[in-house]
């Protein structure tokens, strides 16, 4: 199927076949520069723009090519996942894509699977729908028939990174009712982290998280999983993993983003030690480095955020916790003072398993 739709002049639809998006890195080398791109209001890209002699297969996925006309995205983003239906990944192409927090979130709730500004990023995504393998599993969420074992772990969150955790679904690779939520456990039990070549989330009990700022005044944010909302980067220490580097690790597998950490902010230990975590204070190592963007089981992508974004009741953004944000973010604009990187001495013994 073939589908090359304009609206209002300012945004391109391609809804590209299985066989299109075998070819489709090579015409993705014919996009403007990003340069480019940031300096116009009004364009579109050269993908893809003659129609091919395409097998008669269902369409794959769709790619809006949008101007800074926000209301025109989302209506669009709603019509073709109207259209489409759940088999199809949405991607939006948004020049603002890492910077516009409301943006991203208005768009994953309007039925997009991605929003990016990333070449790179959007190469990745459609490398991995062009190389699908077939199997015997229908996906729980969309009812795509003809998966295996592996295009299931990498479809889940691709396709349904947005989807609310249910809990109580019937697994497809065990068909076993599973008590948690559904994407979790294909994520830890089947496809890569089976096989052991990716490793499976432990508890611990310990959590790292950063406050990370740019030059510029803006925070690094975190879109989390199943539509919770904004949150900051950072998760639990891995078993034998220091503070630093589980925060490091996770803002890299979060949030796209290597971060230089500066000092801290908070440490705590609350019901006898078994909950412990550290408040890092950062700095992105490469102020150009964009956010990530595709969407796995870590996140739905991240974006750089004001102060003033996190209260403005016009644009409101959900957030998994107002906590950590409002509190540390204003503070840390305001120029609060930041503690140097050691435990502090009455925190010690708390933490003395663990290295810094």
């Amino acid at each position: 199927m073939w589908f090359n739709h304009e609206l209002c002049g300012s945004i391109k639809v391609w809804c590209l076949s299985f066989w299109e998006l075998m070819s489709i890195e090579k015409k993705l080398r014919l996009l403007h520069t990003e340069e480019h791109v940031k300096e116009s209001t009004n364009w579109s890209v050269s993908i893809a723009s003659e129609p091919a002699n395409l097998p008669s297969e269902r369409t794959t996925a769709s790619l809006l090519v949008t101007s800074k006309d926000e209301n025109l995205v989302f209506q669009a983003v709603k019509d073709i996942r109207q259209w489409a239906g759940l088999q199809q990944f949405v991607a939006v192409w948004h020049p603002s894509a890492s910077e516009n927090a409301y943006l991203r979130q208005e768009c994953f709730a309007q039925g997009a699977n991605m929003v990016t500004h990333s070449v790179e990023a959007l190469q990745t995504v459609l490398h991995t729908l062009s190389c699908v393998s077939t199997g015997t599993l229908t996906c729980p969420y969309c009812d795509m028939p003809g998966l295996s074992e592996d295009s299931l772990w990498s479809h889940c969150p691709l396709f349904h990174i947005s989807a609310y955790n249910v809990n109580g679904k019937c697994c497809p690779v065990c068909d076993k009712t599973v008590p948690g939520p559904l994407q979790v456990h294909i994520r830890n039990r089947h496809g890569p982290c089976a096989r052991g070549e990716v490793p499976t989330e432990h508890s611990t009990g310990v959590f790292a998280i950063v406050i990370c700022r740019r030059r510029d005044g803006r925070f690094l944010m975190v879109q989390e999983f199943a539509s919770s909302g904004f949150w900051v980067p950072g998760g639990q220490v891995d078993p034998g993993e220091s503070l630093c580097a589980a925060v490091m690790r996770e803002t890299v597998e979060e949030a796209g983003v290597e971060v230089r950490l500066t000092g801290i902010l908070e440490v705590e230990s609350h019901d006898g030690g078994r909950w412990r975590r550290i408040t890092f204070m950062g700095e992105p190592a490469d102020e150009q480095q964009q956010p990530k963007s595709v969407p796995d089981y870590e996140s739905m992508g991240a974006v750089w955020v004001t102060v003033d974004e996190l209260t403005r009741k016009d644009r409101a953004l959900r957030l998994r916790n107002r906590q950590e944000p409002c509190r540390w973010f204003p503070y840390v604009a305001n120029g609060g003072p930041v503690s140097p990187m050691a435990i502090p001495d009455h925190m010690a013994v708390h933490y003395h398993d663990i290295k810094l």
